[in-house]
């Protein structure tokens, strides 16, 4: 049996993150089945002072994962994705959450055929995820989905996460960017 495109994506954007995560120096679990229930699919976790400034040295953040193959509008260097579900919406933009919340979108190419790549010298995934926070986001208007913007300048790699890790064990807050 094979599963479905959608479980593929969805394995796709785990095994992205799991990649970055991985080589930053964090690490990377799959919740409990309650915790999925409330909407959680990643948690990442540091154990260690990641610099000079930092005021937490063990801490998780919660990640919300998405992925698609549609191509996505982009304004203002932001990419437009439409979220269904106002409840975990609402979860992940409060600002009454002990753990950050972040959503991860990974953007794979319309032909499936191209979304890996493998060969003795290396091993490609396309295209690419960004990361938002949407702490401190606009409640919805709306009953079933939102639409939330991706920075285009928010790219997941090795890099940006460290740099988002560091703010959070800074306590600085990442806020949501309203268009």
């Amino acid at each position: 049996m094979t599963i479905n495109p959608k479980d593929i994506e969805s394995e796709l954007s785990y095994a992205y993150l799991h990649a970055v995560a991985s080589a930053a120096g964090f690490t990377c679990s799959l919740p409990t089945r309650l915790e999925d229930n409330l909407g959680i699919d990643v948690t990442l976790r540091t154990g260690s002072k990641l610099d000079p400034e930092s005021k937490l040295y063990d801490f998780s953040v919660d990640i919300q994962l998405k992925a698609t193959m549609k191509q996505l509008k982009t304004q203002q260097d932001k990419i437009e994705y439409s979220f269904r579900g106002i409840k975990q919406y609402d979860k992940l933009r409060s600002k009454n959450n002990a753990n950050p919340k972040i959503v991860i979108l990974l953007m794979l190419p319309e032909n499936k055929e191209e979304w890996l790549s493998i060969s003795s010298k290396q091993l490609i995934l396309k295209n690419a995820a960004y990361w938002v926070s949407l702490y401190g986001a606009l409640e919805s208007e709306n009953a079933t989905r939102q639409t939330i913007y991706f920075p285009t300048s928010n790219l997941l790699t090795v890099t940006s996460l460290n740099d988002l890790m560091i703010k959070i064990s800074k306590e600085e807050k990442i806020n949501y960017e309203q268009l």
